[in-house]
C-alpha cells in the first residue's frame, strides 16, 4: 500500500514515542540557540549603551554578535513553528534560511575585518 505524504505526516505526528524522541533530540539545539540569542543581544546592548566601549574593535565585535544572532534566529523560529504545528510554506522556509545564510557570511567577514583591524592596530600604532 502506497502512503501519501499527508498520511505519512499524520502517522508520524500522532505517534507519541516519535514526538517524545524528537523533543528530546531537539531540546539541546533549541536551548543553545536561545542562549546564543540572549548572550549576543546582551553583548550588543552593553556595547551600545556603555560609554567606555566606543572603539572600532568594540563596534566590530558587537556587529559580529548581531550577525551571529541573525544566523541563529531562523533555526529557533522554525523549531518553534514546528512545535506548535504551524505549517511552514516553502517560500517562508527559503526566506528564513536565506536570512541565516546572509547572517552567517556577514559574521564570518566581520571576524576577518576584526582580525585585520587588530593586526593593523598592533603593527602600526598611532601613538
Amino acid at each position: 500500500m502506497l502512503l501519501l505524504p499527508d498520511e505519512i505526516a499524520r502517522n508520524v505526528t500522532t505517534d507519541g514515542v516519535f514526538a517524545i524522541r524528537w523533543s528530546i533530540v531537539m531540546a539541546f539545539p533549541t536551548l543553545s540557540n536561545l542562549l546564543a540569542l540572549w548572550t549576543n543581544a546582551l553583548l550588543v546592548a552593553v556595547t551600545v549603551f556603555s560609554k567606555k566601549l566606543r572603539s572600532t574593535c568594540h563596534f566590530l565585535i558587537a556587529f559580529d554578535a548581531f550577525c551571529y544572532a541573525i544566523t541563529r534566529f531562523p533555526y529557533f523560529l522554525s523549531f518553534l513553528l514546528v512545535c506548535i504545528r504551524h505549517p511552514i510554506r516553502l517560500i517562508d522556509c527559503s526566506f528564513l534560511m536565506t536570512v541565516a545564510l546572509i547572517g552567517n557570511r556577514t559574521s564570518i567577514f566581520m571576524m576577518l575585518f576584526l582580525g585585520i583591524e587588530r593586526c593593523v592596530a598592533v603593527l602600526f600604532p598611532i601613538w
